[in-house]
């Protein structure tokens, strides 16, 4: 059986802007534990920003994951509490968009979305890979070493001109999972 388990935490960093803190999700806070709330996680993507994503994986004996994205073919609005904020949609792709993932050397160390900033990021350690991400596509990454009850990062990073992604990962299926 294959255990999926979702982000920890999703958050974006700036190249353009690299001291600056992005708000964390619209509703929960972090906790020693990562963060609390509801499952809204949000996942930008442009040519200056790229978002950071940890990971617990919690099967035991899984020794090979992947990550998996899914992009409905429409956006859709949350189904709650967002009436007051219309520009907010689950999620928003212009094109096509050829995305690198880069794993992060951040050990065990859940990162603290109220100070993680482009100057403070963990550094890369290694390439991952790169997918294309659309409307109404289910992206998954090539298989890759892992063990039972560990933390992993991720940098996801444009490789595409013109690069937009908006994205909200809510509480419905399908979600983006690390298996």
């Amino acid at each position: 059986m294959v255990k999926q388990a979702t982000p920890i935490q999703l958050s974006q960093v700036s190249n353009q802007e690299p001291h600056k803190v992005f708000p964390t999700g619209p509703r929960g806070h972090m906790t020693n534990f990562g963060w609390v709330g509801p499952d809204d996680r949000h996942f930008v993507l442009t040519n200056e920003i790229s978002t950071i994503g940890q990971f617990r994986t919690r099967d035991y004996g899984a020794q090979q994951c992947t990550l998996h994205f899914y992009f409905p073919e429409e956006a859709r609005r949350p189904k709650y509490g967002w009436e007051d904020i219309p520009e907010v949609v689950t999620w928003d792709i212009r094109h096509h968009v050829d995305v690198n993932i880069y794993f992060l050397d951040a050990g065990e160390h859940v990162l603290n979305e109220r100070t993680l900033n482009y100057d403070n990021k963990p550094a890369r350690s290694h390439h991952l890979g790169a997918v294309t991400i659309g409307g109404n596509s289910t992206i998954v990454t090539e298989r890759f070493h892992c063990e039972t009850n560990t933390l992993y990062s991720f940098e996801f990073e444009c490789a595409s001109e013109d690069c937009f992604v908006d994205s909200w990962q809510d509480e419905e299926a399908p979600k983006g999972s690390f298996n």
